[in-house]
């Protein structure tokens, strides 16, 4: 199994809080490892704009908007 330096990077420092290993019908292995990272809080902007995708409208937004 091979690890590249991004994910090394990405990894170090961290504890894992699970993981999930498997393996492909070809014999290939694949590990999926999950950690919790840190964010920053982002900025909240006071406007959202909600759109709904429909069957007979494309697209009517939550100001009533239909495109």
């Amino acid at each position: 199994m091979k690890i590249g330096g991004y994910q090394i990077a990405l990894l170090k420092g961290q504890t894992p809080k699970s993981a999930t290993l498997s393996k492909n019908k070809p014999g290939d292995y694949y590990i999926n490892i999950v950690v919790e990272v840190p964010t920053q809080p982002r900025n909240q902007t006071p406007r959202v704009l909600g759109v709904d995708v429909g069957l007979r409208d494309i697209a009517t937004t939550s100001r009533k908007e239909i495109v």
